[in-house]
């Protein structure tokens, strides 16, 4: 959530303060993991991926930087797909 500026010639080289600045996510499929504890992250990133490998589907890592969401009782781990 943030505030849309239109653009301003003279504000070109401002950097504007984070809570402000706008970032375009691109949508995604994802493969998504719960978990516990942030020590376990290692093990959920390799059971998701094992997982993805032995699996005959039509949706394949993309490349993009996975994604750790802290939800009200667990840690959700996002790996982006393509399809």
């Amino acid at each position: 959530m943030g505030l849309y500026l239109t653009p301003i010639d003279n504000a070109h080289d401002i950097a504007l303060p984070l809570s402000y600045r706008r970032v375009d996510i691109p949508a995604h499929y994802y493969a998504s993991t719960c978990f516990h504890d942030f020590a376990h992250l290692d093990e959920a990133l390799m059971h998701t991926i094992m997982h993805l490998l032995h699996r005959q589907n039509n949706y394949f890592v993309s490349g993009y930087p996975p994604q750790v969401l802290w939800k009200a009782n667990h840690l959700e781990l996002r790996i982006p797909l393509l399809a």
